[in-house]
């Protein structure tokens, strides 16, 4: 019992490292080419409930508003459909309009939107640790999380 004790609480310090990763990456870290659309159509899909962006794009809107829900803690950012783009229906335009003419610093916003997509992946994290101690006792565990600390490629990115 003692032994599965430590086993345990290594596998919380290694979630602990994980979420340090993804903070810092995420606050120090550039957006990727596609990241403002993501969090443009899950803003605008929140805001006005409408798909507009979404039909086309491709991707199940989901997970695009789960990362704009965070941008509501943003009172500076106005009605999607204030901005010029939004009568264009073209997403590009439209997202380099709503990240650059904002109020609410690049850092913030982007910092904000990467909030849910962390979360998921402590989530995920230890849902795998979870697992893996079923299936393989508490070293499986270990080493499955060790693995999902050591590689957090996107993580920390809106796009998940």
């Amino acid at each position: 019992m003692v032994r599965r004790f430590w086993f345990l609480s290594f596998c919380v310090v290694l979630l602990l490292v994980l979420f340090a990763q993804l903070l810092s990456s995420a606050k120090f870290k550039s957006p990727t080419l596609d990241e403002p659309n993501h969090l443009t159509r899950g803003y605008a899909y929140l805001k006005t409930g409408k798909l507009r962006f979404t039909a086309t794009s491709g991707h199940p809107p989901l997970f695009n508003l789960i990362s704009a829900l965070p941008l509501c803690l943003a009172d500076e950012i106005g009605s999607p459909e204030d901005y010029a783009g939004w009568e264009g229906g073209f997403i590009n335009a439209y997202a380099v309009e709503f990240i650059f003419d904002n109020s609410v610093p690049l850092e913030r916003l982007f910092f904000l939107g990467r909030l849910p997509t962390m979360f998921a992946t402590l989530c995920l994290a230890a849902l795998v640790a979870r697992w893996a101690d079923e299936l393989y006792g508490a070293w499986g565990s270990v080493v499955s999380v060790v693995l999902c600390v050591f590689y957090p490629i996107s993580a920390r990115m809106v796009v998940w």
